[in-house]
């Protein structure tokens, strides 16, 4: 949409409606992590700046037991008024369902082995997972220079705050993003990717854990630092699984 005014405005989502016939269904404003992959979910108060456009996806939720594929979508523009009437106008746009959703398919990779693919539509990537270890704590050591011969060493710590329940799955990669990918509007470094897409999957015994991916944010290309349960260490089996929409990526660590 465009802002046509002169001066910013902030996005409102109560000027969208989605109508089936007599039946109206309006805007939500969660389930947005679902959509990631499609772009970026506009929330309400987002600024507009004046005489640009903003590109990005509304949310509705409708019935699974609804069959109608054929919409309607109003945005409302103004309204006159005048004795004893009231006007209320409306953009129309013929809106038509499309199922997004298949049914999965697992694809195993290999460490060091390089997944590629477009997930769906115009969403390519294209990475691999290099190594994997278990660890409580993980040190980085790095220069700051005030003058070119005034510099210190400095080390940064990365680990969980709760040692005695967590620990750390750390994770060494090779990809980037793709930044003409739909999901870049709304993922912008590869920490957010693996929060987004990452689960890490285990055995311990006879159970079968399933921890989403919780990332140290850290700034350190090529390694993401997964919070799990410390139930991890006692593990006979690990994977590291991506869940993109109609296709889970398996990488196989123990």
């Amino acid at each position: 949409m465009k802002n046509m005014t002169k001066k910013a405005i902030a996005f409102d989502n109560s000027i969208f409606s989605l109508r089936a016939g007599r039946l109206v269904y309006r805007p939500i404003g969660y389930f947005q992590n679902t959509f990631k992959d499609l772009g970026y979910f506009l929330e309400n108060g987002t600024d507009i700046p004046n005489d640009e456009f903003l590109t990005g996806i509304v949310i509705f939720e409708i019935p699974s037991s609804m069959n109608v594929q054929n919409f309607n979508l109003f945005i409302f523009k103004d309204y006159n008024s005048g004795e004893d009437e009231f006007f209320v106008n409306y953009e129309k746009f013929a809106a038509r369902g499309l199922t997004l959703d298949e049914e999965s398919k697992t694809v195993k990779v290999d460490l060091k082995n390089t997944f590629t693919q477009d997930i769906y539509k115009k969403n390519r990537v294209s990475f691999s997972i290099d190594n994997a270890y278990i660890s409580d704590a993980y040190s980085e050591k790095y220069v700051i220079c005030k003058t070119e011969k005034e510099c210190d060493t400095k080390t940064k710590l990365i680990k969980p705050e709760n040692l005695a329940n967590t620990t750390m799955l750390v994770i060494e990669y090779t990809g980037a993003l793709d930044s003409e990918a739909n999901y870049y509007k709304s993922i912008k470094n590869m920490d957010d990717f693996f929060n987004t897409f990452a689960s890490v999957e285990y055995i311990v015994g006879l159970e079968t854990y399933t921890n989403k991916a919780s990332i140290l944010y850290s700034d350190l290309n090529g390694k993401a630092f997964m919070v799990v349960d410390r139930k991890i260490m006692k593990a006979s089996n690990i994977d590291v699984v991506f869940n993109f929409r109609n296709t889970n990526v398996s990488f196989k660590i123990k």
